[in-house]
């Protein structure tokens, strides 16, 4: 049986939400707006993403690359932050850096918690677009790779 995610250059990719190319017998799937975690419970092949990404994150040898992800999501938040107590390492590639997890000012519970919970764990970030990393900032690229060589 297949794993269920696929690699692209050496890493495994989860798509959590689907994808807009996606489609089920009733149409795209693709999951978006407030009830992501409802919605992909109604969905086998994401729930099982969502299980092998909480598994697999949960371990103090795991590390993850977070990019554009503005931690606005409650189900994903949350395996993030027991990810970081099993000793998980992340690396943050926003345009806002590792700030980007900071929701402190924020009225959700899981979101005010996550800088506390999360920031000993930040072991890297970067503020550059994929597309300027990739093809001229030598001293960024070199950091992504030594991420994943850490």
């Amino acid at each position: 049986m297949a794993p269920p995610f696929h690699w692209v250059a050496g890493q495994p990719h989860l798509k959590l939400h689907g994808s807009h190319d996606w489609t089920t017998n009733s149409g795209y799937l693709l999951i978006t707006g407030g009830n992501k975690e409802t919605d992909i419970g109604e969905v086998p092949l994401l729930t099982s993403y969502l299980t092998h990404f909480r598994t697999s994150m949960c371990n103090e040898h795991a590390r993850l690359m977070i990019i554009g992800y503005g931690f606005g999501d409650r189900h994903i938040n949350s395996a993030l932050m027991d990810a970081s107590r099993a000793g998980a390492k992340f690396f943050i590639v926003d345009p806002a850096g590792i700030n980007v997890l900071d929701k402190r000012k924020s009225t959700d519970q899981i979101a005010h918690r996550m800088w506390d919970q999360m920031a000993f764990s930040i072991i890297g970030g970067s503020r550059r677009s994929l597309s300027s990393t990739f093809s001229t900032d030598r001293v960024e690229h070199d950091k992504l790779q030594n991420f994943f060589n850490s």
